[in-house]
Parts: structure tokens; C-alpha cells; sequence
């Protein structure tokens, strides 16, 4: 069954999402992405870890940091 606003979800779950970006300003990336999923109403941002930068794996040479 598809909710609707008239027969709302009431399910409630704990997620884990991994957000990356090595693209333009990574940080503003990262930062608009958890923005976007802050102002949905359904969802509720509990914690955010710190940021993790790695380098590539395979890929092109001379390819960004992650």
C-alpha cells in the first residue's frame, strides 16, 4: 500500500547514509546534501560524524581526493 497524506506511514526506521563527493567545492556538497535531507519533515538528522577524506582508487590518474 502507497501512503497518502490522508492514510500516512507510521513506520519508523534507523538508516545509516554515506555521503561522499570529490566534484567542485566537496564540502558545500556535502553540506547541501545534508541540508536537503534535514528539511524533509520525515526525516530526522540524529548525528553526523566527522568528515573522512581518502584518496582514489583506481580511476584516471591525477584523479581528486574524496
Amino acid at each position: 500500500m502507497i501512503p497518502s497524506p490522508r492514510h500516512p506511514a507510521e513506520v519508523e526506521a534507523r538508516v545509516f547514509i554515506a555521503l561522499g563527493s570529490n566534484l567542485g567545492d566537496r564540502l558545500a556538497n556535502l553540506r547541501f546534501a545534508l541540508s536537503a535531507l534535514a528539511a524533509d519533515c520525515a526525516i530526522a538528522v540524529a548525528a553526523v560524524s566527522r568528515l573522512y577524506e581518502t584518496a582514489p582508487v583506481g580511476g584516471p590518474a591525477q584523479q581528486g581526493r574524496y
